[in-house]
C-alpha cells in the first residue's frame, strides 16, 4: 500500500525546513525564517554584485556583509533550531541594513526595495505584535534620516515627493500584510481549537465504545448462563444428582458452579428447623 502523503525533494526540504513526511510544517516559523534568510541573502548578493559592477563600493560592501551575516544566521538556525532568536536577529539586521541604505542615499535603488520588503518580512516572521513594533521602529529611523538630510552633510537630501511615496508604499504594505497576518493567525487558532474539540470527542467516543464492549461481554456471558440452564435436566430420583451433557452425574451445587457463576451456601428453612431441632426451639 502506497503512502498517500506527498514527498518533498531534498532541495525543497533544505529551503523550507519541512520534513519529507510532514506537510503541516510548511507553515511553521522555522519554514518562514528559512525562506526569509535565503531570499534576503539572495537579493542582497544580487544587489551587491550590481552595485559593485556600477562602481558603488559602499552599497556593495553593505550588501555583501549582509549576505554573509544572513548565511551565518541560516547555518546557526540549522544547527541550533533557535527560531525565535534567529528571527529577531534577522529582522533587526534587515532593519539596520535598510536604515544604512537610506542614510547612504540609495532609496531610489536597492534601498527602496528593502523598504517594501521589510514590513512583510517583519510581520510574517515575528508575528503581528512584534512585527508591528519592528516596522514602526524602522519607519521612525527612516523619517529621522529624511529629516536630518537637510542638516547632516553625509546624508543626501531627499525631495518631498520621494519621501511621500516611500512612506505611503511602506504603510500600505504594512497594513496589507498586517491584515493577512491577523487573518492567518485567527484561522490557525480556530483550526487548533476545532482540532482540540475533535480530539476530545474522539476520546469520548472511544470511552463510549469501551463501555459498550464491556456491556456486550456481560450480555454474552449472561446469555451463556441462560443457555446452560435452559432445557430438560435429568435428575436422579434417588440421590437428586444432575446429569450433564457429557453423561456425568454430579451434585446440584457442582453443576451450578460449573455452568454458572452461582455458588451455593448452606442454610436451613423454618420447617426443617422445627423438625430436626425441636428440642432447641423456644416454645411458643
Amino acid at each position: 500500500m502506497t503512502d498517500p502523503r506527498p514527498s518533498f525533494p531534498r532541495w525543497r526540504r533544505r529551503i523550507s525546513g519541512v520534513l519529507p513526511d510532514d506537510v503541516a510544517r510548511q507553515s511553521t516559523p522555522l519554514a518562514l525564517v528559512n525562506a526569509t534568510l535565503l531570499g534576503a541573502g539572495s537579493f542582497a548578493l544580487l544587489f551587491g554584485t550590481l552595485a559593485w559592477l556600477r562602481g558603488n563600493r559602499l552599497p556593495a560592501i553593505l550588501d555583501f556583509s549582509l549576505t554573509l551575516l544572513l548565511a551565518f544566521l541560516y547555518v546557526r538556525l540549522q544547527l541550533r533550531r533557535d527560531v525565535a532568536r534567529t528571527a529577531a536577529l534577522a529582522t533587526a539586521l534587515g532593519g539596520l541594513f535598510f536604515l544604512a541604505l537610506v542614510a547612504h542615499g540609495s532609496v531610489l535603488e536597492s534601498g527602496f526595495v528593502w523598504m517594501l520588503v521589510y514590513p512583510v518580512m517583519a510581520l510574517m516572521v515575528l508575528g503581528a505584535r512584534r512585527g508591528t513594533l519592528a516596522t514602526a521602529l524602522v519607519l521612525a529611523g527612516a523619517l529621522v534620516c529624511f529629516g536630518l538630510s537637510h542638516t547632516v552633510e553625509w546624508i543626501p537630501v531627499y525631495s518631498f515627493p520621494v519621501v511621500l511615496r516611500a512612506v505611503a508604499v511602506y504603510l500600505l504594505l504594512f497594513l496589507f500584510t498586517l491584515i493577512m497576518e491577523v487573518t492567518r493567525t485567527t484561522f490557525f487558532t480556530q483550526l487548533s481549537a476545532a482540532h482540540g474539540e475533535q480530539s476530545r470527542q474522539a476520546l469520548q467516543l472511544e470511552r463510549i465504545n469501551e463501555e459498550k464492549s464491556a456491556l456486550i461481554q456481560d450480555l454474552e456471558r449472561s446469555l451463556g448462563e441462560v443457555r446452560a440452564l435452559r432445557g430438560l435436566l435429568p435428575v436422579c430420583t434417588g440421590c437428586g444428582k444432575l446429569r450433564d451433557d457429557d453423561g456425568y452425574w454430579m451434585e446440584l451445587g457442582n453443576y451450578l458452579s460449573r455452568n454458572t457463576d452461582t455458588v451455593l451456601t448452606h442454610g436451613i428453612c423454618p420447617s426443617c428447623s422445627r423438625e430436626l431441632y425441636a428440642d432447641f426451639m423456644p416454645e411458643k
